[in-house]
């Protein structure tokens, strides 16, 4: 919600569990290796299933910011030596 929120609710904390649904899908296309733009376009497809205007040039820039997180947080966990 921090870096993607096409609703606009994130000052609500009575909607902090409204994206929980698209978690699984989003770091499963994390894990296999999704671009960034790919996964820009998957927050694009997400936000047109909401019924929501199409925003693809936020939706990159969240898709830049998640990507950097997943690689900063899993790096603890591919960097080691075998």
């Amino acid at each position: 919600m921090e870096k993607w929120d096409p609703i606009g609710v994130a000052d609500f904390p009575e909607a902090a569990d409204e994206y929980d649904a698209y978690l699984g899908r989003i770091a499963k296309r994390q894990r296999d290796g999704l671009s960034t733009e790919e996964l820009g376009q998957f927050l694009t497809s997400l936000t047109a299933y909401m019924g929501l205007e199409s925003r693809p040039d936020a939706d990159l820039t969240a898709a830049r910011e998640m990507q950097a997180w997943y690689v900063a947080s899993t790096a603890r966990f591919t960097d080691r030596k075998r």
